[in-house]
């Protein structure tokens, strides 16, 4: 998620090239200078400890496009459901906002609106896991456009009570939903089979076991069990590599996988299905 960030620089840059090609002016040649100067700057020591760790500048970046080729591409829908959920009612102020920038030619807006454009373009297209972190840098940017977007529309007189009205039944049908989300998800979480699964592997697993599994973090936060995620489709790389006790797939929760070849596994067989209101879990075991 850090990564994303840089979209912000590439931004500013754009926004430069902008103003000197609207302006043609050499104090805005200067402005892009200081901000090429900062950024290279800031990002010196970074480039600096992986060249000396890793032997290659961009490590960092190299890394996590590696990780996230392997990685199943979940639906572009799902990040524009994570982003009501993100922003709230604030998305119809930011609507209301870019549309009245739009309309009036105003470019206040311009680097707000293009990072939050460019940014929900990346995560939603780009990026195979759709996350809702993913999204939490857009929220200082959606803030500034959704008060320009107030402040503009309440000064007419003819959309101020229509805007408020909007927003004030906006928020109270997403307060509902999120109250009534909460509830479901709260019960759900104290009986699912991810529950299920982490009480049967307090009382089925040693200290030193492995766990493989597409909802890893739950096995390694409450059964203190060294865990990697299920980032091969041959299930046998798994023995090979960490000589894993347990390979667990949830197939609502994590990323989806093909399970034929765990079926078909010469290491692996299939030990236990815990179902419960979030899915079910399978749990396969070396034998």
């Amino acid at each position: 998620m850090r990564f994303t960030y840089g979209l912000f620089f590439v931004v500013l840059g754009l926004y430069v090239i902008y103003e000197l090609l609207r302006e043609r002016k050499l104090r805005v040649l200067n402005r892009g200078l200081a901000l090429f100067l900062g950024f290279t700057l800031a990002i010196t020591p970074w480039l600096i400890h992986n060249k000396l760790e890793h032997r290659k500048f961009l490590w960092n970046i190299i890394q996590q496009f590696n990780i996230t080729e392997i990685q199943q591409v979940q639906p572009a829908m799902m990040q524009a459901v994570h982003l009501l959920k993100v922003l709230g009612p604030l998305v119809i102020l930011v609507l209301i906002g870019l549309y009245i920038a739009v309309k009036n030619r105003d470019d206040m807006l311009l680097v707000p609106g293009v990072f939050l454009a460019l940014h929900f373009i990346y995560t939603t297209f780009i990026v195979h896991l759709k996350l809702e972190r993913y999204l939490l840098p857009l929220i200082p940017f959606a803030i500034i456009i959704g008060y320009y977007g107030l402040v503009k529309s309440i000064k007419k007189r003819k959309t101020r009570h229509a805007i408020l009205l909007l927003v004030l039944l906006f928020t109270t049908g997403f307060a509902v939903i999120e109250i009534i989300t909460l509830v479901r998800e709260g019960h759900c979480n104290a009986s699912g089979a991810v529950v299920q699964t982490v009480e049967y592997l307090q009382n089925n697993s040693d200290a030193d076991d492995v766990v493989v599994s597409n909802v890893w973090p739950y096995f390694g936060y409450y059964n203190n069990l060294e865990v990697h995620s299920m980032w091969s489709s041959n299930a046998e790389k798994y023995k090979e590599r960490y000589n894993a006790k347990h390979v667990i797939y949830h197939d609502r929760l994590g990323d989806s996988y093909d399970t034929s070849s765990l079926d078909g596994s010469k290491h692996y067989k299939p030990e236990k299905k815990i179902s419960g209101c979030d899915g079910t879990a399978h749990i396969y075991s070396s034998s």
